[in-house]
């Protein structure tokens, strides 16, 4: 199963996001939205590793969607 965890939250400056998936052969695609919807950030990869974003990002309520084929994980995340 494709889990995903991030840290430190709320932030003051960035945030990091673990992903980790039993389907290691499937890069996972991430996209964060703003409050707004407005996709702010996005990146693909491998699926058992650690992700970092979020510097410079104004204050306020982020949506972080990882998904792997047709497994979709949404978190929500505060930049303080």
């Amino acid at each position: 199963p494709l889990t995903a965890k991030a840290w430190p939250n709320p932030s003051e400056n960035y945030f990091n996001l673990m992903v980790e998936s039993g389907n290691a052969k499937d890069n996972v695609e991430i996209t964060v939205y703003n409050v707004s919807g407005k996709a702010v950030y996005q990146a693909k990869g491998a699926g058992n590793r650690s992700y970092k974003f979020g510097e410079g990002w104004i204050g306020g309520i982020y949506y972080v969607q990882v998904r792997q084929g047709k497994e979709v994980k949404t978190l929500q995340l505060m930049k303080q």
